[in-house]
């Protein structure tokens, strides 16, 4: 048995749902170098209020930031670790997100792979395979996060939140911050957010699911609100690949 080479779709949104929040309205710069982390769930908390508290705070100047984004486009570094299979593998492309709900991954290594949304329907396309998935974004089974996509989603509201203790994460002057959510799914356990701690940006987020699998994502080189053509969501196979629907 081998591991697909389909991207895990739930996941990818659910990424690119935080990713809006990785930067300032204004601003228009380069993310600084995430540090290295070592994820683990028993690092010192300094908190573990939902609700009020550092771990609050700080979410709501994620979310504020986030709110006043429309559009964000970004490099990005993918790795993604099965612990099943022992395998890792890192990617690399350029991100695309508009509200409400469109949003494209452009793979250049693997090259030319894809996902896209238009805000309705959704394509997953691995080049190598010749082959992708199709569904309706509502059909679909996305975490709660998948809100952010289309302006309703709300950090305190969906997620049970924690503050860690940034140092043992390597992450020094930011925040780590542990959401899980409150809804239960099976497509991940937690999330952390590595969090920048003058600008409240995200510079990295980190997926884990009950597998202990692990999907990280460093931004690179952000820029909001700029023009973004609408053409760059509406996209079709090309010829000969095998297209499975769900």
């Amino acid at each position: 048995m081998r591991a697909s080479n389909l991207l895990p779709l739930p996941i990818v949104l659910f990424t690119a749902a935080v990713a809006f929040a990785q930067t300032s309205p204004s601003t228009s710069a380069s993310a600084k170098p995430a540090p290295s982390a070592s994820a683990t769930t028993t690092a010192a908390a300094s908190t573990t209020s939902a609700t009020t508290g550092p771990a609050a705070d700080i979410a709501a100047k994620v979310q504020k930031a986030y709110d006043a984004i429309s559009g964000f486009e970004s490099d990005f570094v993918q790795q993604y670790s099965m612990k099943a299979f022992g395998q890792k593998k890192e990617s690399k492309g350029h991100v695309t997100f508009v509200k409400p709900g469109k949003m494209r991954w452009d793979y250049t290594e693997p090259k030319d792979n894809v996902v896209v949304s238009d805000g309705t329907t959704l394509f997953s396309y691995v080049a190598s395979d010749k082959a992708a998935r199709k569904m309706l974004v509502k059909d679909s089974q996305m975490p709660t996060a998948l809100a952010f996509l289309t302006g309703k989603g709300d950090l305190a509201k969906e997620f049970d939140l924690k503050l860690l203790d940034a140092d043992k994460y390597k992450f020094k002057n930011g925040y780590v911050l542990e959401a899980r959510p409150k809804a239960a799914t099976n497509l991940y356990s937690f999330v952390l957010f590595y969090v920048d701690g003058e600008t409240y940006h995200v510079r990295r987020v980190l997926i884990v699911d009950a597998q202990d699998n692990r999907n990280r994502f460093d931004f690179e080189k952000p820029t909001v609100n700029g023009k973004i053509e609408d053409a760059r969501f509406k996209w079709a196979p090309p010829a000969g690949v095998n297209v499975t629907s769900s």
